[in-house]
């Protein structure tokens, strides 16, 4: 079998450095998920944790850019580079939204009662229903909250949040009541 080129191997051989960044990226993208579940609770705006996610995985591509250079090429680094954005953002993101949510903060509740601005249903899957959502403003800050399925919101609702401020400054909200 003929060889093509310098960086030539067989397709069934992989190399170590591919294992520890495919590893990064799926490790990166499950806790990415996870920070979405978090981003559910949490009032802040939606630039936030997407500019951490973008420019620390920008940043850390960049510092890894003449180690994935050394062995894959300009096309393979490109995409490597993509992963490493994805993966080691999806890391510091996540860091970001749990150290806000789950180490201690204040203890102190505050209770708000705000208007709903605008309502609506998430798409309907094939086993689930359409969940409610309601938009409302906290803080100066958009916020959809998710409702369990069956929830009816009339013209003048309202929303109690209680509501406790995370570790960095952010509202974590404890629970949603629909109030007339």
């Amino acid at each position: 079998m003929r060889k093509k080129g310098k960086y030539y191997r067989q397709q069934d051989e992989e190399q170590p450095h591919e294992t520890l960044l495919n590893t990064m990226f799926i490790i990166g993208m499950l806790l990415l998920i996870w920070e979405m579940s978090i981003f559910d609770i949490t009032v802040i705006d939606w630039y936030v944790p997407t500019l951490i996610w973008f420019v620390s995985g920008a940043f850390g591509a960049l510092l890894c850019a003449k180690y994935l250079l050394r062995f894959t090429g300009w096309s393979g680094a490109l995409i490597y580079g993509i992963a490493n954005t994805a993966g080691l953002g999806g890391y510091l993101v996540f860091l970001f939204m749990a150290a806000n949510c789950y180490l201690p903060g204040s203890n102190e509740e505050t209770v708000i009662e705000t208007k709903i601005l605008k309502t609506g249903t998430l798409a309907k899957g094939s086993t689930s229903c359409g969940s409610p959502y309601a938009e409302v403003m906290i803080d100066h800050t958009p916020k959809r909250l998710i409702f369990s399925c069956g929830t009816a919101f009339s013209a003048n609702t309202k929303v109690q949040l209680y509501l406790r401020k995370g570790a960095l400054g952010y509202y974590i909200i404890l629970d949603q009541t629909l109030v007339e």
